[in-house]
C-alpha cells in the first residue's frame, strides 16, 4: 500500500472514530471549559484516567443530575488510608455513569446525601498554585473509566497533535529516526513521543494513535478507556494492552517489537484527536 493509501485511510478511520464517540452526555464542569492535561497523560510511567481541570478559584459544578454517593475532604479514607488529591466526591447519574472529582478545597463539599442537578455545585476549586482539581468519568457497569472528553461537548480544536520523536530501540541500542536512518537487521521496538497540545501545551495524549511498518500496521490503540485486571491497569478497549508494557518511564510509548530485514524499511506513524486533525511522521529506513 503507497504512503499516500495509507495515509488517507488512517485519517478517515481517525475521523470515523471521533465521530462515533457519541454525543454529550455530561456538561463541562466549570463555567470556563478546558483542561490542562487530558486522559492518557504520561508522567513517570503513570497514565492519567481523567482530566485536570482549568478551575482555579472556581466552582465545580455537577456534569449531570445525578446522587451524591461519597464526599470526604479529612485527608484520609475512612479506613485510614491517605486519600490523594485531599478530597473526593462521587456522583452516580441514571445512566450508569459516575463523575468523580478530587483536589476540591476541604470545607466546600456537600455534606449530606443529596441529589444534584447539573450545573449545581459540588465544590470550589482550590486558588491558582493550589491541589489540582482532576475529573474523572467512571463507567459503574462496565467497571472501567472513561476518557471523559468522549462524554462532554467539544472545544474548537484545529490543531493536529504534535509527533515529537520516534526511535528504534534494541536492547542498550536507541536510534532516532529523521537523522542517520540506518539500522542493523533484527527485531526492534519501536518508541513514540506523541502528544495532543490543545487546548494548552500540557503533556495530553492523542485520541488515536497508529503505527505501520511496510504499510502493514503494527498498532493502533484509542484512548478510550482504563480498568485494572489482573491487578494492573489496562486500556484501549479495541486492542488492550497493559499500561506497564506501554508506557515507558519517559512517558514515551512503546510498540513492537517488529522483525527488520535487510533493505529498505518504511515505517510510519499517525496521530490523531477528538476532532479528527491528523498528524502524521514517515520515515524510510535502511537496514543492513
Amino acid at each position: 500500500m503507497s504512503r499516500l493509501h495509507v495515509s488517507k485511510a488512517l485519517a478517515a478511520r481517525a475521523v470515523l472514530a471521533a465521530a462515533c464517540v457519541g454525543v454529550a452526555a455530561f456538561q463541562w464542569p466549570s463555567d470556563q471549559p478546558g483542561y490542562r492535561t487530558g486522559f492518557g497523560s504520561a508522567r513517570g510511567g503513570t497514565f492519567s484516567k481523567g482530566l485536570e481541570l482549568s478551575v482555579s478559584d472556581q466552582i465545580v459544578k455537577a456534569p449531570d443530575d445525578g446522587d451524591l454517593v461519597f464526599a470526604c475532604d479529612d485527608g484520609r479514607l475512612p479506613g485510614g488510608f491517605p486519600l490523594p488529591g485531599g478530597s473526593i466526591v462521587a456522583l452516580a447519574h441514571s445512566s450508569g455513569l459516575m463523575s468523580v472529582f478530587t483536589g476540591l478545597q476541604p470545607g466546600s463539599l456537600p455534606r449530606h446525601a443529596v441529589a444534584l442537578k447539573a450545573g449545581e455545585p459540588v465544590g470550589a476549586a482550590p486558588p491558582d498554585g493550589g491541589r489540582s482539581v482532576n475529573f474523572y468519568a467512571y463507567d459503574a457497569l462496565e467497571r472501567r473509566f472513561i476518557n471523559p472528553l468522549s462524554l462532554l461537548p467539544r472545544l474548537a480544536d484545529n490543531r493536529a497533535p504534535a509527533i515529537r520523536s520516534v526511535t528504534l530501540v534494541s536492547g542498550s541500542q536507541q536510534l532516532a529516526l529523521g537523522r542517520d536512518n540506518r539500522v542493523r537487521q533484527g527485531e526492534w521496538g519501536i518508541r513514540v513521543d506523541a502528544a495532543d497540545l490543545f487546548p494548552s501545551e500540557g503533556p495530553s495524549a492523542p485520541f488515536q494513535l497508529a503505527v505501520l511498518v511496510n504499510g502493514s500496521e503494527l498498532a493502533n490503540v484509542r484512548y478510550d478507556a482504563a480498568w485494572a485486571e489482573d491487578g494492573a491497569l489496562k486500556a484501549f478497549s479495541a486492542a488492550p494492552v497493559y499500561i506497564r508494557d506501554y508506557i515507558l518511564p519517559d512517558g514515551r510509548a512503546g510498540f513492537g517489537p517488529v522483525s527488520l530485514v535487510r533493505g529498505t524499511a518504511h515505517i510510519s506513524v499517525v496521530a490523531s484527536d477528538f476532532e479528527g486533525n491528523v498528524r502524521e511522521a514517515h520515515y524510510t529506513v535502511q537496514v543492513f
